[in-house]
């Protein structure tokens, strides 16, 4: 099932905007329905969730974007809990 991705808007911005339909309004109560069609207008923020190092299926993987062998043989990562990369699935 493909997972649609949450929307997020500026909250300062909406605030503002309903703190102006507060003070602009001609009558004292502002309508619900009013309010909803104004979030529903706020534009989305172009942004995606990350997923950590410490919540990801390749950490200390060689699948890892942090992982390295070295001419020593060795495997070495330097990634830390709170870290990630563009290549972070997360854990099932």
């Amino acid at each position: 099932m493909l997972k649609m991705p949450k929307e997020y808007i500026e909250r300062d911005s909406l605030v503002g905007k309903l703190i102006e339909m507060k003070y602009c309004s001609t009558s004292s109560k502002i309508d619900f329905g009013d309010v909803i069609r104004l979030i529903n207008s706020e534009p989305a923020a172009d942004v995606q969730e990350v997923v950590r190092c410490k919540d990801c299926r390749w950490r200390s993987t060689e699948e890892c974007a942090m992982y390295y062998r070295c001419n020593c043989d060795e495997q070495h990562t330097w990634e830390c809990d709170n870290d990630f990369c563009s290549y972070g699935v997360k854990k099932e």
